[in-house]
């Protein structure tokens, strides 16, 4: 077990006295964090460089939950990623760590068992080509277009 793994569960256990979760961390003063994007969070010295939610509870508690997996599948092609995930549905675009955007795979077609075939088309159209990216990103919501504009600059190519 890595040291992140057993100091999460040790700062879970001394929140809530129970290991039944350690993929969610109360985010405290003490706990070194650096915000990614909107309510995404990067924890300091996560081994797996996961990325992680925050949650508010009705009593005004917030919590990071881990939004990325280190089980899921990555395939990646410099600063670009593409995920799938446990059932092999869908696939989640990385540029830098940071989701872009998530295509279901029945709408291309694709069964779970050709989802690598997916992966690696869409990660060389990605990877190679600018126009793909502009299509993408025209395509999500303008707020988030306009966060990743200023996260990413070389996207305004």
């Amino acid at each position: 077990m890595s040291n992140l793994d057993k100091l999460l569960i040790e700062l879970h256990s001394k929140r809530t006295g129970s290991l039944d979760n350690v993929q969610r961390v109360e985010k405290t003063e003490d706990l070194k964090i650096k915000k990614v994007a909107f309510d995404v969070y990067k924890i300091y010295k996560d081994q797996y460089e996961g990325l992680w939610t925050l949650e508010k509870e009705a009593d005004g508690s917030e919590f990071l939950v881990r939004a990325s997996n280190p089980q899921y599948n990555y395939t990646k092609e410099g600063e670009w990623s593409v995920a799938n995930d446990y059932d092999h549905s869908s696939v989640t675009v990385n540029y830098k760590g940071i989701p872009i955007c998530s295509f279901a795979c029945n709408d291309f077609g694709v069964d779970s068992g050709n989802i690598d075939i997916l992966k690696k088309t869409i990660l060389e159209k990605v990877s190679s080509d600018n126009e793909f990216v502009s299509k993408v990103l025209s395509e999500q919501n303008p707020n988030k277009v306009t966060a990743l504009l200023t996260t990413f600059p070389e996207f305004k190519k």
